[in-house]
């Protein structure tokens, strides 16, 4: 039987994994406490690996959703090798505060090849 390898997941545990060459395009959804569904339309939301990437959320394709989306180039700035990131959401922080509210975190891993591998 085999298998087919998505070009990125997420587990369980909310880390992602990224496979091959491709960048990523994920759908964000934020849940509240109570599990429904909450609007993230007007959320200043980013991606952050700290010293390397950060990028805003895109607009979803469905209403109030997100997508994370990272091109080839920014998978490439990565370490090969499992690395911390976090989405914040910068909406209500006040004048000078530095926390944003962290709302999902975990791990982003890549491999693969970048470019086309050599025969």
């Amino acid at each position: 039987m085999s298998t087919i390898q998505l070009p990125a997941t997420v587990d369980d545990r909310g880390n992602i994994l990224v496979n091959g060459r491709g960048g990523v395009d994920l759908p964000v959804v934020i849940r509240g406490s109570e599990w429904e569904i909450v609007d993230a339309s007007t959320r200043e939301l980013y991606f952050e690996v700290k010293g390397v990437l950060r990028e805003p959320l895109l607009q979803g394709a469905e209403a109030g959703t997100r997508r994370l989306v990272l091109s080839r180039a920014d998978i490439a700035k990565l370490p090969k090798s499992a690395v911390p990131f976090v989405v914040v959401d910068e909406t209500d922080m006040v004048e000078g505060e530095l926390v944003p509210d962290v709302i999902w975190e975990g791990t982003i891993t890549w491999r693969g090849y970048l470019e086309a591998p050599s025969v």
